[in-house]
């Protein structure tokens, strides 16, 4: 009896504090509810919202304060049209401001705001966010986050193409004050006159992604706006020809603050094919520590490293006299073959000087452990022949994804002026038929030389079968109803109570 009192106290418990997993509530053009719109006011705490393939125009959905939820789109392309000066609450075709919010395989495109020129995707001011296999296109920001430090942001498997109002001020990609970013698997392409990625997180993970401006006029590839502890593996990054901003890495130019300054790059591979070009811009105070990467331009050796911070690093690939390459040690130069850098395919070939020329970082934490594939996917990284290669490419690695989900839709890649390699597709990062690309053609206005995206302010994750040793699920022998059946019973209650609330509607 005393077991049996014990296991129904133990099971209670576990009702108690089992996730309130909610309801699953369907869109789709054969089902009750046809648009996203309709669907939200079903929603409640730790419901999923599933949108089954189709174009939806029209789209803006402020999910308030809910919280748990996770929308993903299913069965193909989902793609989600805004309607320009008509969104969410003002701000999004999707708007939350409750905590831990997935959103999973959905393209977002046409958030537009003509007078505060920042409509997003998805703008985000709670706690906790995950952004999965979705593509963001042709909006004013992809995504647009708030103030949130104790929160964290994870975007992975995901395709940011041309996003940017035109003035500067708006991003592929914006995330102001969280506790961390992670940005992975991904691609950032065109910003139309804007940063590929803008963040002001107090911790920043980028790693294996592709950054290319292609033939769009961006401004810098990556901005870490007010610092933090910025750690860049394994990422593919390329400066266009027409880029406005001649600055590549951007890091702690804006706003005295108390993030930590330290900013790590290790094996990543960074090509300039502008006439003039600055690799890193930082501020005074900054650690930087380089360590295995390429830095490679197609016109002039430009500075690698400006400001005077402290610059630590061995064994990177460093332009035959480049400005500010002092305090690295190891560093060399000469032949370098890629596979294909009209198509930002920056493999190495047979040959190539970076072939076994790296060294392995103090930190285990710091070692590349997948390679990019295109589009947003990975492969794993072995070392090959003892002795890891600089850059973001080992030499002799096949190029198969492993698995790593890409975006899924059925659409195309997205085309940033470079013809890509075979890969599954992700969502279709060009602009609908009829329509036409922002920015795409060098037309629009801003001045060369110096980004007007500077946004010096902020907008706004026992025992068994014999005897009973006193555990609370253990079965004693014998017929009756004992402790052990009582337990039994009263999980399997649990279970069938668990699965009536995740019953779709």
């Amino acid at each position: 009896m005393q077991n049996a009192l014990s296991c129904l106290a133990a099971a209670t418990l576990l009702v108690a504090a089992a996730p309130a997993h909610g309801k699953t509530v369907q869109v789709g053009p054969s089902k009750a509810i046809t648009h996203p719109n309709t669907a939200v006011a079903q929603l409640a705490d730790g419901d999923v919202l599933e949108i089954d393939a189709g174009t939806y125009t029209n789209v803006k959905c402020n999910f308030g304060s809910r919280n748990n939820l996770t929308i993903r789109g299913v069965g193909g392309r989902v793609w989600l049209r805004g309607t320009a000066n008509d969104l969410a609450a003002g701000k999004g075709i999707f708007v939350f401001a409750g905590s831990n919010i997935t959103v999973e395989g959905i393209e977002f495109s046409d958030a537009t705001l003509a007078q505060d020129k920042n409509g997003a995707g998805i703008r985000w001011q709670g706690q906790g966010l995950v952004v999965r296999r979705c593509n963001f296109h042709d909006n004013d920001d992809g995504i647009l986050a708030g103030d949130s430090p104790n929160a964290d942001v994870l975007i992975e498997y995901s395709i940011f193409d041309n996003n940017g109002f035109g003035d500067g001020q708006s991003h592929n990609i914006y995330v102001n004050r969280a506790r961390k970013l992670t940005i992975q698997h991904s691609v950032f392409t065109r910003a139309y006159i804007g940063h590929e990625i803008k963040s002001r997180a107090f911790e920043n993970l980028i790693l294996y992604n592709r950054i290319s401006d292609g033939n769009a006029r961006t401004s810098r590839s990556i901005d870490l706006s007010e610092g933090g502890t910025s750690t860049l593996i394994g990422n593919v990054i390329e400066q266009g020809a027409t880029a406005d901003n001649n600055t590549v890495i951007g890091y702690a130019l804006e706003n005295p603050n108390t993030h930590t300054l330290a900013l790590t790059l290790v094996n990543n591979t960074i090509v300039n094919k502008r006439q003039t070009v600055r690799f890193i811009q930082m501020r005074d105070t900054t650690k930087l520590t380089l360590i295995n990467n390429i830095f490679y331009s197609t016109t002039v050796a430009g500075t690698l490293v400006a400001g005077n911070g402290t610059v630590t690093g061995q064994n990177n690939y460093v332009p035959s006299g480049a400005a500010g390459a002092g305090g690295l040690s190891g560093s060399f130069n000469g032949a370098l073959s890629f596979v294909s850098l009209a198509n930002v395919d920056f493999r190495l070939q047979a040959g190539s000087v970076a072939i076994d020329k790296g060294i392995a970082p103090v930190a285990a934490t710091l070692e590349p452990k997948w390679q990019y594939v295109h589009p947003a996917m990975r492969v794993a990284r072995a070392v090959v022949n003892g002795t890891i290669d600089v850059g973001a490419y080992e030499f002799g690695t096949p190029q198969s994804s492993d698995g790593g989900s890409p975006p899924a839709d059925g659409g195309s890649p997205p085309s940033d002026g470079a013809a890509t390699e075979s890969g599954p597709p992700p969502g279709d990062g060009a602009p609908p038929a009829g329509d036409s690309a922002r920015g795409v053609d060098g037309s629009s206005p801003g001045a060369d030389g110096s980004s007007p995206a500077t946004d010096s302010g902020s907008s706004g994750d026992g025992g068994g079968g014999g005897g009973d040793d006193g555990g609370c699920c253990s079965l004693a022998g014998g017929s009756a109803p004992t402790g052990g059946a009582v337990c039994l019973a009263l999980l399997l209650l649990l279970a069938w109570s668990w699965r009536r609330r995740r019953r779709p509607i």
